[in-house]
């Protein structure tokens, strides 16, 4: 078997490197920190896998370790040849052994299944041993010495190898049989459990069981004496209750008495004082009943004299305005009239024609008459106008938009009429200003005078006809009217309150209000009166005999206190008393248990007892068997010694001392006594333990040679040794492939 190259895509340091190894002896001089057990170990890691890296110390921990710094992909791919065809393995490794892949290809590039489904297990079916084997026998690190016995799985190989019989093999698998038997019945190692075992946990839990009920046995006893007290102090507290409530019931009593006193005190107060004002309620109503009176009469009679009192006070007002406007309307008239007799009298004098006269005096007549119609005209749209603008400020807010249209027209309706009224009645003809003539300018600026005074008087008779739609005798009419009804409700008034005892009456409104709140009393004062009469005569007149004068609610307060203390010290003690009796029943359940559990502990002594004698006969054909095999381990100890011997006569250091007890450690016969090899040098160590290892791969592998893996094994040998240790991998380069590290040029093959 030869390795022929190795792709490492990331290891440790490593990331994409190839490394030719077709040669019989490959030799890698590096200095030191290059990666050469790096190198070595991905050999190691392409046969066997890696590790299942939960060791915290990351020097034991290789897949910790070797996780790429680079970050590249863990793993590689590994050639090499066996039985002349070519095989590749691929393996790479994730955090855990169950992310790892591994395949292995043939020459073709197709995965091959010559070596297990995945090849996994590649370097077992190789080499036929498992790893740690492997590190004993092909793998030789730096300053490692075999001071360990040799592996169980070495052992079993030297045996199936040195086997002249197939004896030997009946006889591993009997002792096979025999440890299978014996862990059976005696586990060596948890968790798991023999026969024996668990009837040891059985019995151990059925002591624990008897135990527990022994001492829910005395346990049930001590509760059984305590529950005898409880009943005890449960009828000691059922006597105090009984005196308690005798006591409180006697105090009681004397509370009540004493209550009553006081509450009749009280009673009688009050009800004098409801029985003093129904008197006096009674003398202010007379003769009148007040559950019957009814104030609704009154109430309205008042409310309605004096809001028609304001409103008389309003109309006086408003006549007395239009009295007087009427006055200044009489005199504003006749003073018009005057004006107009005195123009008459100026135009009589003018010195005109007839024709003209009559021209004149037919015109202005004609545009005076015509004047008044358009005045007349104006006044009634300016009230149409005003009626649709209050009619649409009313409706503006139910209608809005129906509203704000009325408001408008309105509006305008109110301008225009305004001024038309106020153009036909301010204005006078042009022609009747100038169609007169007076030679005298005295008369003719009196005569202007007299014009400009009647403009003036309509004027102000224009004001006042805009009021003619008052009717001022029908308003005096309504006023009088309303004085004769408040005449009539002031009397009817008067009457009523007469039958109460008022002192003076000032304002018939407070009078109403005193006579509506002694109703009230005097319906609150009667079912006082008659409620506290009846309690009054419901309480019961107070016995002076056997009554006790020394109560005081201090005594009462304790004697309650100690009573509620007492029942709350029963209860405690019934729950108590409760909860201790269900638990001694069920102690007393569990104590039934005994017998049983008793039975079991016997039937279980019986079984262990049978299977004990089974475990003695099983170990004792053991030992016999073991005897057998070591004489047996005699027969694969004499090549390995004889290979070893003679390496170490090429090293030159006294093979014919070297020796293997009967655990394969190599000793050295000193005279009469043989010595470890702990006791030597650690060159000699070195030495020694590279011919163990090259003895046991000789001894082991005599079909499928694997390569011999050497990282600078020969650091702590002299120059001599050194040279002989050259010469012996140079020999064993003609059986195996060597694949050599070394950091030196003097120890350079």
């Amino acid at each position: 078997m030869r390795i022929l190259s190795c792709h490492i895509s990331g290891f440790g340091k490593f990331a994409n490197r190839t490394f030719d190894m077709s040669m019989p002896i490959v030799v890698c001089k590096q200095e030191n920190g290059w990666g050469k057990t790096t190198l070595a170990d991905f050999i190691e890691c392409m046969f066997y896998g890696m590790d299942s890296g939960r060791k915290a110390n990351v020097t034991e921990n290789l897949r910790m370790k070797y996780e790429p710094w680079s970050g590249a992909r863990y793993g590689g791919a590994l050639v090499f040849e066996e039985n002349g065809k070519t095989y590749r393995v691929e393996r790479f490794f994730g955090k855990t052994p169950s992310a790892d892949t591994s395949k292995v290809f043939d020459a073709n590039n197709t995965i091959c299944y010559d070596f297990g489904e995945r090849g996994e297990r590649l370097g077992e079916s190789l080499f036929g041993v498992d790893r740690e084997s492997y590190r004993k026998t092909a793998y030789i690190p730096q300053g490692e010495t075999q001071t360990q016995p040799l592996t169980g799985d070495i052992k079993s190989k030297l045996l199936s190898i040195l086997s002249a019989t197939p004896g030997d093999s009946g006889a591993q698998k009997a002792m096979e049989r025999l440890d299978a038997a014996e862990r059976a019945l005696r586990a060596k190692r948890r968790p798991a459990k023999g026969k024996l075992d668990e009837i040891d946990e059985k019995l151990a839990y059925i002591d624990t069981q008897k135990a527990d009920c022994i001492r829910a046995s005395q346990t049930v006893r001590s509760q059984k004496e305590t529950l005898a007290q409880y009943l005890v102090k449960m009828q000691n507290y059922a006597q105090d209750l009984q005196k308690y409530g005798a006591m409180i019931e006697e105090y009681t009593r004397r509370g009540e008495m004493a209550a009553n006193r006081a509450m009749r005190g009280e009673l009688e107060k009050t009800y004098a004082v409801a029985t003093s004002t129904l008197q006096q309620l009674t003398a202010f109503f007379g003769e009148i009943n007040p559950h019957t009176l009814n104030t609704d009469g009154l109430e309205q009679a008042v409310q309605e004299f004096y809001a028609l009192k304001g409103e008389i006070e309003r109309a006086e007002a408003q006549l007395g305005m239009l009295s007087t406007q009427n006055q200044e309307k009489q005199m504003l008239q006749t003073q018009l009239a005057a004006c107009e007799k005195a123009i008459e009298s100026y135009e009589t004098l003018a010195k005109t024609q007839v024709k003209e006269e009559k021209k004149s005096r037919r015109q202005p007549h004609t545009e005076g008459r015509y004047a008044k119609k358009r005045r007349k005209r104006g006044m009634i749209t300016l009230f149409l106008s005003f009626c649709l603008a209050v009619g649409g400020a009313i409706l503006i807010d139910a209608v809005k938009g129906l509203g704000i249209g009325l408001l408008a027209v309105g509006a305008i309706g109110t301008l225009y009429g305004f001024i038309t009224v106020y153009r036909h009645t301010h204005k006078l003809p042009a022609a009747r200003k100038s169609r007169l003539a007076f030679d005298d300018p005295v008369l003719a600026e009196k005569y202007q005078a007299t014009l400009d005074e009647i403009d003036v008087v309509k004027k102000k008779l224009a004001f006042y006809s805009q009021n003619e739609e008052i009717d001022y005798v029908a308003q005096a009419a309504e006023t009088e009217r309303k004085k004769q009804r408040v005449v009539q409700l002031e009397t009817a008034i008067q009457n009523f309150i007469a039958n109460f005892r008022f002192e003076a009456v000032y304002d018939y409104r407070a009078a109403l209000s005193r006579i509506k709140e002694s109703v009230a009393d005097y319906l609150k004062y009667s079912e006082t009166a008659q409620t506290y009469g009846q309690k009054l005569a419901a309480l019961a007149p107070i016995q002076e005999t056997g009554y006790i004068a020394d109560y005081a609610q201090a005594d009462m307060e304790e004697l309650t206190r100690r009573r509620a203390a007492t029942e709350g010290e029963r209860e405690r003690l019934r729950a108590e008393y409760a909860r201790l009796s269900a638990d001694t029943e069920r102690l007393e359940t569990r104590i039934s248990q005994l017998k049983e559990y008793q039975a079991e502990e016997q039937r279980l002594l019986e079984e262990k007892a049978r299977l004990e004698k089974r475990l003695l006969a099983i170990r004792t054909a053991k030992e016999l068997l073991a005897r057998a095999r070591a004489n047996m381990a005699t027969r694969y100890l004499e090549p390995i010694e004889r290979h070893c011997r003679r390496y170490a006569e090429i090293l030159g250091f006294g093979g014919g001392k070297l020796r293997f007890d009967g655990e394969g450690m190599p000793v050295m016969e000193e005279g009469a006594a043989f010595r470890a090899v702990d006791f030597y040098s650690a060159g000699l160590k070195e030495l020694l333990d590279f011919c163990v290892r090259i003895a046991l791969a000789e001894t082991l592998f005599t079909v499928r040679r694997p390569p011999l893996i050497l990282d600078d094994p020969f650091v702590n040998l002299d120059d001599d040794k050194t040279a002989r240790a050259k010469t012996l991998v140079q020999e064993l380069s003609k059986k195996y492939q060597i694949v050599y590290f070394t950091c030196k040029q003097e120890r350079t093959l």
